[in-house]
């Protein structure tokens, strides 16, 4: 795991470290209805699992917003180099969740393989969690239009990363359309990042034969 320690006085959201620590503490979620159209059916066309191609573009897009790589590192603001997803997996038997984390890599093939890999339960390696995750949660029974994480805003040292989820995608004027909630601290991200973090997503929700094209 490797990162950078940021030095807070001399650091670009200096000011907004402090009003967002000292004097309002808060998070903000946007929801956006997402079109998966292209992505849903290329996954079926190619024999991919549609929830694994989905996590690695937002895994992806995550990646390329500086802004979602912050954390904390001995009590030190760090950001770090690269950010995997953690995720929950619904067991059928017990009627709970298991949290496992993947590793983020170059191409869709390797991450695919790993995800696949765990869907049986078998493969609990990876639950030696790591500090640099984000946390994704694919909620296929809900179609919302507004959702948004509880976080807390008390700790000497809050957390900053990225929660993400998804909901049941509907068919609207023969498009599929998926909400998709992002929650993060206003201490390293604005709406501004929010919007470009959205925006690549679709972009790639748009594109995935010219994105992935190793699937």
């Amino acid at each position: 795991m490797e990162y950078t320690v940021i030095d807070i006085k001399n650091w670009e959201r200096k000011n907004e470290y402090l009003y967002f620590t000292k004097i309002n503490p808060e998070v903000f979620s946007v929801t956006v209805q997402t079109d998966v159209t292209e992505t849903y059916n290329y996954a079926k066309e190619n024999n991919i699992k549609f929830s694994s191609l989905l996590l690695y573009i937002i895994t992806k897009a995550a990646n390329e917003i500086e802004q979602f790589k912050y954390g904390w590192q001995y009590g030190k603001l760090v950001k770090y180099n690269n950010i995997h997803p953690s995720f929950p997996l619904f067991d059928k038997e017990t009627k709970n969740c298991k949290i496992f984390q993947l590793t983020m890599k170059e191409n869709f093939a390797d991450f695919n393989n790993d995800y696949c890999s765990i869907l049986d339960f078998s493969d609990i390696h990876n639950n030696e969690f790591r500090k640099n995750t984000f946390n994704v949660s694919m909620e296929c029974r809900i179609h919302f239009t507004s959702f948004s994480f509880s976080l807390d805003l008390t700790s000497s040292t809050p957390n900053l990363s990225p929660s993400i989820i998804t909901g049941k995608y509907e068919e609207k004027d023969r498009r599929l359309i998926m909400p998709f909630s992002l929650t993060i601290n206003h201490i390293v991200a604005d709406g501004y990042h929010a919007s470009l973090f959205f925006d690549k997503v679709q972009q790639y929700l748009l594109n995935p034969p010219v994105y992935f094209p190793e699937a």
